[in-house]
């Protein structure tokens, strides 16, 4: 879940900064939101099969902003530990309608960034099998 968090986050983040591209393939933005899409789509793959038993609530919401007569735009909403977190989706993916609004608060990243280090400092690190106490 901490993997796909932050590959959508930092996606997200580098699309909206990114120009220029390649022939023949596509611009680097448009390439970074298909990969944010993949990762959301993982995510909550992840959050509907294991959200419920770590505490994650999670859900879709239409964005209010979107014009009624373009395509809906979705957001996702993320409860986790550190806050909550958001990502815009033209796309719903797997999930129940969210039931809560959005905090107004605009650190998305922040606590991305917070919920991985708090996955990986809880993880059990392997043994450094050179060390004397391997021995």
């Amino acid at each position: 879940m901490a993997v796909n968090l932050f590959r959508a986050q930092k996606c997200s983040t580098r699309a909206k900064v990114y120009r220029g591209g390649l022939r023949g393939i596509g611009s680097f933005r448009s390439l970074a939101y298909q990969r944010k899409a993949w990762s959301m789509k993982n995510l909550c793959d992840c959050l509907a099969e294991h959200g419920s038993e770590l505490g994650i609530n999670f859900g879709w919401k239409r964005d209010p902003n979107t014009p009624l007569h373009d395509a809906p735009s979705w957001v996702l909403y993320v409860d986790l530990p550190q806050g909550q977190v958001s990502f815009h989706s033209p796309t719903r993916y797997a999930g129940p309608d969210y039931p809560g609004e959005w905090d107004g608060v605009r650190a998305s990243c922040e606590r991305v960034l917070a919920f991985c280090e708090a996955v990986f400092v809880s993880q059990p690190q392997p043994a450094n099998l050179f060390s004397k106490e391997a021995t």
